[in-house]
């Protein structure tokens, strides 16, 4: 992958799987959540035996979480969905500017 925000991980909760990835380090636009789209691990020791036995004690919500990073990546991380989100944010920045 690409690290803590990679074009993988969105298309894994696409394809419906549940992605395990590190904790992000900094803020994202639109981030999945923990234990609602994805299962996050920290890189100390131990960080990801805690991450799997937790995806493991939700076995059972397994198929709506990875709806609901379908829903996730299909709302707001999609190419067409990004290219919009940086042309808003650009002319917004603009209008801004003008200010």
């Amino acid at each position: 992958g690409m690290g803590w925000d990679c074009r993988r991980h969105y298309e894994s909760m696409a394809a419906g799987t549940v992605p395990l990835m590190p904790y992000p380090t900094i803020l994202q636009h639109h981030p999945a959540i923990d234990g609602e789209h994805c299962f996050y691990f920290a890189p100390e020791p131990g960080g990801l035996t805690r991450a799997l036995d937790h995806a493991f004690s939700m076995q059972n919500q397994l198929p709506d979480l990875a709806t609901a990073g379908r829903r996730l990546v299909e709302e707001h991380h999609t190419f067409p969905k990004l290219r919009d989100y940086v042309i808003s944010e650009t002319l917004e920045a603009h209008a801004r500017s003008k200010d």
